[in-house]
């Protein structure tokens, strides 16, 4: 679940929440960075429900990303920038412009025993002006607990 707690201005007309699946695939391969630091390339993806102004619409993304991560501290960083499908651009008096947007995504997890992992990922989506300049955008932190297969 996502949270608009604080973000990219201009702000969020109504708090939103997104309630969803969301799906982390590692593609094969890795290399080495300096001090310890491993990198790979994921595949993000999500599908829920997109609260907001009262209103309910699907949310759909999908986007290619990073992650780093540092065995001995148990702890990675993911980056990743892609795309969302909303079924509704209007939650009450926000507007967001069109279907397609933008997003943008990063967080911070800490890889529990027994493939638990933990951790922090703010996400922000817009239309990045395709759709005109009088839109918002939508930020939202999510707290993450997972299972990693």
């Amino acid at each position: 679940m996502g949270e608009n707690l604080g973000g990219i201005p201009p702000k969020e007309k109504h708090q939103f929440n997104q309630y969803d699946v969301f799906g982390i695939f590692g593609f094969p391969g890795s290399w080495e960075w300096p001090m310890g630091w491993e990198g790979r390339y994921l595949w993000l993806a999500s599908a829920g429900m997109l609260r907001g102004g009262g209103e309910n619409g699907f949310i759909f993304t999908t986007s290619p990303g990073v992650a780093f991560t540092k065995r001995d501290w148990n702890v990675s960083l993911e980056f990743g920038t892609g795309l969302a499908y909303l079924s509704s651009q209007h939650y009450n008096e926000q507007e967001l412009g069109g279907h397609v947007q933008i997003i943008a995504q990063g967080g911070i997890f800490y890889h529990f025993p027994e493939n638990i992992v933990g951790g922090w990922r703010f996400q922000h989506f817009s239309d990045a002006g395709l759709y005109g300049s009088n839109n918002r955008g939508v930020d939202l932190h999510f707290l993450e607990l997972s299972y990693r297969f």
